[in-house]
């Protein structure tokens, strides 16, 4: 009997997916996303929640913290990859590196545990970071007034 088994990308094809952070080509990436995602941001601060469409993931946990982040904006750094291949489920290790606009560090780490279906698309992922990392600086820059 022949083996019915997907195919998911494997740890080459994720590096080169996930590159895309890296270098700040985010479009890239994001095409490698499905449109009806589900995308949970763990944690209790303001951009924790589950996201069922990329536009929204994008609009506003994406988008507010890239709007608390000087001209430079947030460097990712993929730090380890796992599974993918004949898995559906796959976890990536990043770091980011970043000033606010109010001058402070942004250096936050991330484990990202997601699924892909059977196009080579994540379709399901769920994010962990230093909640009080990102509650502190989205405060703060509320508090600038800004």
């Amino acid at each position: 009997m022949a083996s019915t088994r997907s195919s998911y990308p494997d740890i080459p094809a994720m590096q080169a997916i996930f590159s895309n952070l890296e270098t700040g080509n985010y479009a890239a990436f994001f095409t490698h996303v499905a449109d009806d995602v589900n995308w949970t941001v763990t944690g209790t601060h303001p951009l924790s929640g589950a996201f069922t469409n990329k536009t929204d993931l994008q609009k506003h946990a994406l988008g507010t913290i890239q709007k608390c982040m000087d001209r430079n904006g947030l460097a990712l750094e993929v730090i380890n990859l796992a599974g993918g291949g004949s898995h559906p489920w796959a976890v990536a290790e990043l770091r980011s590196h970043g000033n606010t606009r109010s001058g402070s560090r942004f250096d936050n780490r991330y484990a990202w545990v997601f699924r892909w279906n059977g196009q080579g698309t994540i379709e399901e992922l769920r994010a962990y970071m230093d909640s009080a990392l990102v509650e502190r600086t989205i405060r703060e820059i509320e508090f600038d007034g800004e």
